[in-house]
């Protein structure tokens, strides 16, 4: 009897201790379980993310291993094909978006770059338009899609005023033509 009667003192002053103590610390006390809770949160997350990563990871090494490797210094890629050069169907397409806006371009200036180092002949044509914003990107959009060679290199937009509708953008665009076509 001696023995159980020990015991039972000691769990009800454990108890006294602990009920002590959560009227002493009651916020630490609710902070202190909010913190286990969290780390045991992020201990489950922790682990359920290695599984999946595991999981992940041998996918990608057994599609891997399915996928025939591909020496990528044996294969070449094959040259764009370019077009011969026209000076009046380069003119001929830019005069033709602006007109299908209703859009006045009042001269384009082409400038020929002969690189010895490339294997191809570049064209920069620079011309200014004005017209409301709108119309200049639309413009912009029915130029280059007019022609596949036609890249869009620059364009600088100001307006006079602020109360101007108008915009007027230098445009500078590039197309590349075969270098044996030169005309």
């Amino acid at each position: 009897m001696q023995k159980s009667t020990g015991v039972r003192w000691r769990v009800d002053a454990f108890l006294y201790i602990c009920r002590r103590w959560v009227e002493a610390y009651c916020l630490q006390a609710v902070l202190l379980g909010f913190g286990v809770a969290a780390c045991i949160a992020a201990g489950i997350w922790m682990v359920s993310n290695a599984a999946s990563l595991r999981l992940a990871t041998d996918d990608l090494n057994r599609l891997r291993a399915a996928r025939p490797m591909v020496d990528v210094t044996a294969t070449r890629v094959a040259a764009p094909v370019l077009p011969s050069f026209a000076s009046s169907r380069l003119v001929g397409q830019i005069h033709a978006a602006a007109a299908q806006l209703g859009v006045a371009i009042d001269e384009i200036n082409l400038t020929f770059e002969n690189s010895l180092n490339q294997p191809f002949l570049r064209y920069r044509a620079n011309f200014k338009v004005t017209t409301r914003y709108p119309s200049i990107r639309s413009f912009a959009a029915i130029t280059l899609a007019s022609s596949k060679e036609l890249e869009l290199d620059g364009v600088s937009c100001s307006r006079a005023d602020l109360n101007t509708p108008d915009v007027t953008c230098d445009f500078t665009v590039s197309a590349l033509y075969e270098r044996d076509s030169h005309g």
